[in-house]
């Protein structure tokens, strides 16, 4: 994937696994440890320059309002992918002490 200018300063931005990368003395040594980790998870060369989409997961057990997101994510995975993106579903956790009791149903959070 060609790299794309930002506007002003001229330089390329970073697309893909390229963007974001954290520090360890050198970039290089940073995406290859990204995409170390990325090809134990089984993905291509190819998966590596695509722009990544996050797709929240907010399924559990105890919650039957949600009992259609896990097809719900592998629809929206197909579209991310014929799109020509990498999709990465992430969980939802809440942070407030009222998410360490199952509500009966949290549909509304």
């Amino acid at each position: 994937m060609a790299a794309r200018k930002r506007p002003g300063n001229g330089k390329p931005k970073a697309t893909g696994m390229r963007q974001g990368l954290a520090t360890y003395g050198d970039a290089g040594f940073s995406l290859f440890l990204r995409t170390a980790f990325i090809k134990a998870g089984g993905y291509s060369d190819d998966a590596l320059d695509r722009p990544i989409v996050g797709i929240t997961n907010t399924h559990s057990d105890y919650n039957p309002c949600h009992g259609n997101v896990p097809d719900l994510i592998e629809a929206v995975k197909r579209g991310v992918m014929l799109a020509g993106a990498l999709p990465m579903v992430f969980r939802r956790y809440r942070s407030t002490r009222a998410s360490r009791i199952p509500p009966a149903c949290s549909c509304a959070t």
